[in-house]
């Protein structure tokens, strides 16, 4: 099977890939065959070179590991991994916290939650919280219904003051676990991807995936412009060479998340 592609430079020491500089990165790009991942050290903004845990020898991961692992990640000026790649007992028992912002979606929230279960294996434990902004498909319902079984499904009901950015930070306050996961609940994201950002995260405070890398998927070409312009202004305001920070999909520490500026704001403000 072939190497990893472009983007890459070349194993530094047993068990770990060394990515380029900030100013070389963008050189250095690769993408996974839909959501490009990148690694973002949210709580430091160091420059120069920085490593991650290489994902084992290709025959050891699940397939779809495999092919995201081969397309890389791609760190930017306020990304950085913890230095060798080596982080002896961080995933003992580690808690994932999957939050699922619903509206309308009782036709796919089972078969997600089905799907993200298969997902998620060991060392990792996961809750999963599906927060309804009061759909009128009966989305809370059927979540409710299938949490009476099942011990780790979790609906939350929003009544009123809906919007997305408040069912994550509703999610973000309900969650126990180490590392909270958001996606979208319509298949846009896909639950085989998670493995990857899982073992990406053990190396990382944040893991996102990016549209606008090789490999990434909008079909609306006016929305398309509309992100790729708001997504630069945002990498030039907050100096980052994360591609999409509207993207939705992202797994990081929650210790981390919560000390973001805005996001302890917002949960404060709660």
């Amino acid at each position: 099977m072939a190497g990893p592609r472009r983007g890459v430079r070349v194993p530094c020491g047993r068990g770990r890939a060394v990515w380029g500089s900030a100013r070389r990165s963008r050189r250095r790009r690769a993408g996974s065959s839909r959501a490009s991942l990148h690694a973002s050290q949210t709580t430091r903004p160091p420059l120069g070179i920085v490593s991650i845990p290489a994902p084992g020898p290709p025959e050891a991961l699940p397939r779809p590991v495999l092919r995201l692992a081969l397309a890389g990640a791609a760190p930017g000026r306020l990304s950085r991994f913890h230095q060798g790649g080596e982080i002896s007992g961080r995933l003992a028992l580690m808690r994932l916290s999957v939050i699922l912002p619903t509206y309308n979606e009782a036709k796919n929230i089972l078969r997600l939650v089905s799907e993200i279960k298969t997902h998620v294996i060991a060392p990792w434990t996961y809750e999963i919280l599906a927060v309804d902004d009061n759909s009128p498909d009966g989305t809370y319902a059927a979540v409710q219904s299938a949490a009476r079984d099942d011990t780790s499904l979790k609906a939350i009901l929003r009544e009123s003051d809906h919007g997305l950015a408040k069912s994550i930070r509703a999610g973000l306050e309900a969650a126990t676990g180490d590392y909270p996961l958001v996606m979208d609940t319509d298949f846009t994201h896909r639950p085989d991807e998670i493995p990857f950002m899982l073992h990406v995260v053990r190396g990382a405070d944040l893991v996102s995936g990016s549209r606008f890398c090789p490999g990434g998927v909008m079909d609306d070409t006016g929305h398309y412009v509309a992100s790729f312009v708001y997504n630069l202004f945002i990498r030039l305001i907050i100096r980052t060479q994360v591609q999409d920070n509207l993207g939705g999909f992202w797994v990081g520490r929650a210790d981390a998340i919560r000390k973001l500026p805005f996001v302890a704001l917002a949960l404060k403000r709660k």
